[in-house]
């Protein structure tokens, strides 16, 4: 029988030198709802807890909030812009969020 592949976690597809960058000097307090600030807090969230199940979790809700009824297209674009603010590889970021659920343009392979 063949093994499942191991989950991905979200400790595996972000860069956290770049969310600790990002989380540094935000007060999720005062945060406007621009983008910036919301990637912000989303930074500021997922560093402040140790624990796996908790980030995994944190970055889940983020991609299915951000990608909720939109089309593949839309989702696409978010998880470049997410993936460009974080300075984290978009390859394994649209793997995780394939695993949450959210749906992505199909990548064919070109030979």
């Amino acid at each position: 029988m063949k093994k499942q592949p191991d989950k991905l976690r979200a400790c595996d597809v972000l860069a956290w030198d770049q969310l600790v960058v990002l989380s540094r000097y935000v007060d999720p307090n005062l945060a406007k709802e621009s983008t910036t600030d919301i990637i912000a807090v989303f930074a500021y969230t997922i560093t402040q807890t140790g624990n796996e199940d908790e980030r995994d979790k944190i970055l889940t809700d983020i991609l299915l909030k951000a990608t909720y009824g939109s089309r593949p297209e839309n989702n696409e674009k978010f998880l470049q812009l997410l993936a460009d603010r974080t300075k984290s590889p978009l390859g394994p970021l649209r793997q995780f969020a394939r695993q949450c659920g959210v749906q992505l343009k199909r990548r064919f392979l070109k030979f």
